[in-house]
């Protein structure tokens, strides 16, 4: 069973933001419970895209400011939540290969498993 899905490429601007939300939108219509994660910690743009406030996001649990359960955008779209990327950190890299960040996404699948 799927638990999740990493869309990527090597370029910008190759559709990732537009794969990853239609990829989402599908599951969450096929009654999954499912939660698109915005990991684009330099140019984020799902939260333009499902136009919601990233003031909030990876970034902020990342820096212990907020907990995962308060920065998740619940049922945007049908039984689709979305966490966004946050304030755009200085050192995204760092931030997306922690220790904490893999415990995050462990969180999650565990919480998004159907």
């Amino acid at each position: 069973d799927l638990k999740a899905l990493l869309i990527t490429s090597s370029e910008s601007q190759e559709g990732k933001t537009t794969v990853s939300s239609n990829v989402a939108t599908s599951f969450a219509i096929s009654g999954k419970k499912v939660i698109l994660v915005d990991t684009d910690m330099r140019k984020p743009r799902i939260h333009k895209l499902f136009k919601i406030n990233n003031n909030f996001g990876i970034s902020t649990v990342m820096l212990g400011e907020k907990k995962l359960e308060e920065v998740i955008n619940k049922n945007v779209y049908s039984s689709l939540d979305v966490l966004t990327c946050g304030p755009i950190p200085p050192n995204p890299a760092e931030m997306i290969e922690s220790v904490k960040f893999k415990e995050m996404v462990d969180e999650l699948k565990l919480k998004y498993a159907n």
